[in-house]
């Protein structure tokens, strides 16, 4: 009694992982029938559309040969055929690419159904990884026109926030200021330069470690004076400066412009992909928009303010040379004005550099 209960035992468990093996197969049967239900409706819709686009390519043929059809017309109808046959091609190309794709997987479903069952678990999971569910890449298209985004593969280092201090050097490129600019001393730990660069563009020029950026930013300068006193117009229109007897707590000169940058980039990988170190130089144009002079002070109990916009013979449109070394999104910059800050003759001839760091990369 106890063998034939034995054996009962062992025939059961034999049945069922032989209808486990079986249900497996039949799964694994059903999942390769939809992935090729899926290729074959994928190849029926890329048909659909080279008919439709050679449609209209001979639709256009046909008003292009017209004699009321104008020059004009005629050039446009050129275009618009050249696009539809790229279409076309791109197309084609993916056609190809899924009867590839189906025939791989139609020769990978015979052969599991010829191997036992621990080599189909084994090859089930090989297949998973090596052939997932068909998803065809737009990105391989080559034209611009198609309405499916490509990813730029060279990205700049411009957009983002700046801060750093900023001083003067004289025409000598000396941190000495001239005689008649001693007035312009400046607290150089209370005076910096802020900018929020918001808008990048980028120009690959070898595959994506070389390049040339642009865009637009907006700067905030603030020198802070360490004079007691003012900036006024001398009676020949000249930047002059007044002392006062009273204390002044705080004393500002705020210049805010927009800057437009000119920038070369290469970058070294070091890693994955994503992390590089990047080494930029180039020119910076700027076009100041608005400037204007504020002093803070006591006099007694009593706190008194005073602010005043003027131009102060600032010159409205200069370029600086920058230099910026960083890795990843944290940089570390230097630049150069060699543009005077007033316009000649009118003011101290003064040279401003800023030195800081640039973070939250956009």
């Amino acid at each position: 009694m106890k063998k034939f209960s034995f054996f009962l035992v062992m025939i059961l468990f034999v049945y069922f992982a032989q209808a486990q093996v079986d249900s497996t197969k039949i799964n694994k049967s059903n999942d390769l029938e939809n992935e090729l239900e899926d290729l074959d409706k994928s190849l029926k819709e890329f048909d659909v559309l080279i008919k439709e686009f050679s449609q209209k390519i001979g639709k256009l043929e046909v008003e292009k040969n017209k004699e009321s059809t104008t020059e004009q017309r005629k050039n446009e109808i050129e275009t618009e055929i050249k696009d539809l046959e790229k279409q076309i091609a791109a197309l084609e190309k993916g056609l190809a690419e899924i009867e590839m794709d189906k025939k791989k997987r139609e020769e990978n479903g015979k052969v599991d159904d010829n191997e036992d069952d621990e080599d189909d678990d084994e090859d089930d999971e090989d297949d998973d990884d090596d052939d997932n569910e068909f998803n065809f890449d737009w990105d391989e298209f080559d034209f611009d026109f198609f309405p499916f985004k490509k990813k730029k593969k060279f990205n700049g280092s411009w957009a983002g926030f700046e801060m750093g201090l900023t001083n003067f050097l004289n025409s000598e490129n000396k941190n000495e200021l001239p005689l008649n600019g001693e007035f312009m001393e400046l607290d150089p730990v209370r005076s910096w330069s802020f900018a929020l660069n918001f808008m990048e563009f980028n120009i690959p020029i070898h595959k994506n470690y070389f390049g040339i950026t642009t865009g637009v930013g907006f700067e905030w300068k603030t020198y802070y004076l360490a004079k007691n006193g003012f900036l006024y117009y001398d009676e020949n229109e000249n930047i002059a400066f007044q002392e006062v007897d009273y204390t002044i707590s705080r004393n500002k000169f705020n210049i805010n412009s927009f800057t437009f940058p000119l920038l070369a980039e290469i970058q070294f990988p070091v890693g994955k992909k994503d992390k590089r170190i990047k080494i930029t130089g180039g020119v910076i144009g700027s076009i100041r928009v608005g400037s204007n002079t504020s002093q803070t002070w006591e006099e007694g109990k009593t706190d008194n303010y005073f602010k005043q916009q003027a131009d102060y013979n600032l010159n409205t449109f200069k370029y600086a040379y920058t230099l910026r070394a960083g890795y990843r999104g944290f940089q570390v910059y230097a630049t150069y004005e060699p543009t005077a800050l007033f316009e000649t003759g009118k003011g101290p001839e003064l040279y401003p550099i800023s030195v800081g760091i640039r973070l939250l990369d956009f």
